[in-house]
């Protein structure tokens, strides 16, 4: 039976990390994390590999995989989390600090014709790859929302048994 909830996350930036015009989106990131980290229903979410300047502000993030559909990776920002359930990360993602910062993404993030997340069931409360988030990202994007991709607007039931 599945009992978590992947989220995976992934825009293109219009400018990169360090530049002016990303400078609020970057000074957010570690509150609207840590709002995700307390709200009920969390479990985990997934890392990158982070890279600072000298005076330690953020100006690249590494993922271990990258949609194919975005023209510039290094202008891709990825978010990966696991939830109890469905609820929970559609609560967090669309009141307080996430969603103020929802409503500015059209200041960061380029508006694209590809999905720009995706849900699915997941048997365990292991945090999954980035390259598991891309596959299903890609999966919705290629074929709509389906039982192994899908959206808060078209949502599926949890399978019994969730296999990959």
């Amino acid at each position: 039976m599945a009992d978590f909830v992947g989220m995976f996350t992934s825009s293109l930036l219009h400018e990169p990390l360090s530049s002016a015009r990303t400078m609020s989106f970057v000074a957010r990131v570690p509150s609207v994390f840590e709002i995700a980290e307390r709200a009920p229903g969390f479990v985990c979410r997934g890392k990158s590999q982070q890279s600072v300047d000298a005076s330690g502000h953020l100006v690249k993030l590494e993922y271990d995989a990258v949609p194919v559909f975005y023209p510039d990776p290094a202008l891709v920002i990825q978010t990966l989390s696991v939830w109890r359930d469905v609820e929970s990360v559609r609560a967090y993602v669309y009141s307080g600090g996430h969603l103020e910062a929802l409503r500015k993404r059209a200041d960061w993030m380029v508006k694209t014709t590809y999905p720009q997340y995706v849900l699915w069931w997941r048997p365990s409360a292991d945090t999954p790859l980035y390259a598991e988030g891309v596959a299903r990202l890609e999966l919705l994007y290629a074929h709509g929302p389906t039982a192994n991709a899908f959206t808060f607007a078209q949502r599926f039931k949890a399978p019994p048994d969730v296999g990959t």
